[in-house]
């Protein structure tokens, strides 16, 4: 149960709570207290702090919804000054001016430069992987999860998924909450292994991320907050959503628009205020660049098309997948295309910006309070001192957001500006 429903972020809510050392079952607000023949993760230490998914459900205790905003937050500054998403995303509807011909009150009939070619749009985001939008299409529903207990501590810590599929690509496989129609905030990650073999896919994964979300709507009670018993599975789902989500190349990665032609005709009989729109699609030229076209799709391709408005457009929305993938992503040695230093560089912006204490254990307060110092005062007093590298940081002054640039500083894409080529 690890999981922001108010906010998507690229960084698993469970891997923040990895790098922050934070105990996963009671990250996910469950106890196991009747484990046999001993409980398991108790709550009997100094650890024993359980986490709710919303604030108002523990007062003056941070939530996973909170958590969640501000990871997203943090990813989202982070792309900002190093250029691309820390992990790849669908970016949808990114609008442009077309690049217009010189001198500036000339039409150009062809959308091609100087060398003939389709002009390209430099982009917001760099690391482009394609054109495209986010596709989701069914490989099972309700698909049956299978708890078991493969060291024999009473606890059953292991889902398992098995489904028929056509699909080839097991990075192209996804896990959502069952009747949640693959939306990206109900997905269920970070899987621990997925396998394709014969047309059956084979998926596993921590049993605590299937904790039925049903239970984290729970009030509190003159109890207080009451952590959700998992040492049966009982409390767990026992059906998810298999979706294939894919980068959608069938779909517009351009829509182009034209101002209304109105002044033209004079007003007599033309439609007013109106903005004509035409499909088609965006080839990637670099990693930062894209030229769209008019195109039709049909019969498995794209079709170059003539302008509708029998010039070029006054406008471009743009349709892409990008972000950095990880080298172990690629290579097929992790789930998660996220590198770990990005999520460990956000993880530490969101608890330098914490207004709350992380939890009680003695481990994870010590590196709370390390990461909210503010590395400019000095600590026999109120004076100030700023390194160049700290007064520079796009993040702020505190510890861990100096440590965050620090990791991602020397990767910042050189091809910042946005504009037309």
């Amino acid at each position: 149960m690890t999981i922001s429903i108010d906010s998507i972020t690229l960084t698993p809510l469970s891997e923040f709570a990895r790098i922050m050392g934070i105990n996963p079952l009671h990250f996910s607000g469950a106890v196991s207290v009747n484990s046999s023949p001993l409980e398991v993760m108790p709550l009997n230490n100094s650890c024993s702090n359980l986490w709710p998914q919303y604030a108002w459900q523990f007062g003056g205790r941070l939530s996973r919804e909170d958590i969640g905003f501000e990871l997203a937050r943090a990813e989202e500054e982070i792309a900002q000054t190093i250029g691309y998403p820390i992990a790849p995303r669908w970016v949808v509807e990114e609008s442009h001016q077309f690049p217009r011909s010189f001198p500036h009150w000339l039409y150009n009939t062809a959308g091609t430069g100087v060398r003939g070619m389709h002009k390209a749009i430099r982009t917001r985001y760099g690391r482009i992987v394609a054109g495209g939008q986010r596709g989701a299409t069914v490989v099972e529903a309700a698909a049956t999860v299978t708890y078991s207990d493969p060291d024999g501590d009473g606890f059953s810590e292991l889902a398992a998924i098995t489904a028929t599929t056509t699909v080839t690509d097991e990075n192209e496989i996804k896990v959502y909450f069952a009747s949640k129609s693959a939306h990206p905030s109900w997905e269920i990650r970070p899987l621990t292994s997925v396998s394709i073999s014969a047309g059956t896919v084979t998926i596993t994964a921590p049993s605590w991320l299937f904790i039925n979300p049903d239970l984290w709507e729970a009030f509190p009670t003159t109890d207080g907050f009451v952590g959700i018993e998992v040492s049966s599975t009982s409390n767990f789902v026992t059906t998810v959503d298999i979706y294939r989500e894919y980068n959608d190349t069938t779909q517009p990665s351009a829509v182009f628009e034209w101002e209304s032609p109105c002044v033209a005709c004079s007003g007599s009989g033309c439609v007013a205020c109106s903005t004509p729109t035409q499909n088609g699609c965006a080839t990637r030229r670099d990693g930062r660049m894209l030229a769209p076209q008019p195109a039709s799709y049909a019969d498995g391709q794209w079709t170059s098309q003539a302008w509708t408005g029998g010039r070029e457009p006054d406008r471009v929305k743009l349709y892409y997948y990008a972000g950095e993938r990880s080298p172990e992503y690629l290579s097929g040695f992790t789930r998660l295309p996220v590198r770990r230093m990005f999520s460990k560089a956000a993880s530490y912006m969101v608890v330098a910006r914490s207004a709350h204490d992380l939890c009680e254990c003695g481990n994870v307060s010590d590196l709370t309070s390390w990461l909210r110092e503010d590395v400019t005062r000095l600590s026999e007093g109120p004076t100030f001192f700023t390194q160049p590298e700290t007064s520079t940081n796009p993040f702020g002054t505190k510890r861990g957001e100096v440590l965050a640039w620090q990791m991602v500083s020397r990767l910042v894409d050189r091809e910042m500006p946005v504009g037309v080529i």
